[in-house]
């Protein structure tokens, strides 16, 4: 068993996700200081300005893309998946571990990387979220709509914290009972 080789690949993914992360969680900021960067002059927006359907729209799809990651993180992180993806995982392992790794280490540093394609995944929508707040910001000049749109991508992003010590241990568990790894 090469347990160090294994440590040094998950350490490698859990810096990769906390970055990654960062930089989902700094997105909706800098759209919410899009306003004061923005001069009302500049962004003015035309005599009509944006309707109410506009403003109902934005947060329509604001909503969607919220149900949209809540859903995928579930989904992509659930037991019935994990459970899926091990068993393809045992296949692939026995036919061709990594390098010197054994079948069980190689599952393992496999998963790690399901982990951060699954949050990769989930957090992709919550980036677009607060998109039609800044569509309104343009039209119309309308701050508060990017305002509370970022708001909500940011405790989206705050709510899928990158866990990856926990989603291993689960692996372990469940895997445990399935008498894998």
């Amino acid at each position: 068993m090469n347990g160090k080789s294994v440590e040094a690949s998950l350490q490698a993914t859990r810096r990769t996700l906390m970055i990654m992360w960062f930089g989902f969680l700094a997105e909706p900021l800098i759209y919410a200081l899009l306003p004061w960067i923005v001069s009302a002059e500049q962004v003015g927006g035309t005599e009509r300005g944006a309707g109410a359907y506009w403003k109902w729209g934005a947060y329509f799809l604001a909503v969607a893309l919220t149900f949209a990651s809540l859903v995928l993180h579930r989904f992509l992180l659930s037991d019935r998946q994990i459970k899926a993806r091990l068993a393809i995982e045992q296949v692939e392992a026995d036919g061709a571990p990594l390098g010197s790794l054994s079948s069980s280490e190689a599952q393992l540093v496999s998963l790690s990387r399901y982990y951060l394609t699954s949050m990769l995944l989930s957090w992709g929508p919550n980036s677009c979220v607060p998109v039609g707040g800044l569509i309104l910001l343009f039209m119309n000049g309308d701050s508060r709509t990017v305002l509370v749109l970022s708001a909500l991508a940011v405790v989206l992003n705050l709510l899928a914290y990158p866990q990856l010590d926990a989603f291993i241990e689960r692996v372990r568990n469940l895997s445990y009972d399935a008498g894998e790894i």
